[in-house]
């Protein structure tokens, strides 16, 4: 017969108990002692490299601004001017209807 989870962990809870194991928390362990701690270390990096590469990412994506805006600017262009060409066909046309 199987048996269900609660069950098995009621049997496994019970056998701990059982067992004499009366602490249940993890041991804690001392952290070892440096008797030649240094200060000046650090994980930080320099300002100067950090700026640098901030520029670096700054120009690209400015440059990759200026190139989506021309491409915007082309597509909104080119679609006035092909607007202004069909209204103005139109307009021809309706014209040489009424004469």
């Amino acid at each position: 017969m199987a048996n269900t989870r609660i069950e098995k962990y009621k049997i496994y809870r019970e056998s701990i108990i059982n067992g004499g194991a009366s602490n249940f928390e993890t041991p804690k362990k001392s952290l070892p002692e440096s008797k030649n701690l240094s200060l000046n270390t650090t994980s930080s990096l320099p300002l100067e490299q950090v700026m640098g590469t901030y520029q670096k990412q700054n120009e690209t994506e400015v440059a990759f601004l200026k190139k989506r805006k021309q491409k915007q600017l082309l597509k909104y262009s080119l679609f006035g001017l092909l607007g202004a060409v069909v209204i103005f066909l139109l307009v021809f046309l309706l014209i040489k209807a009424l004469n």
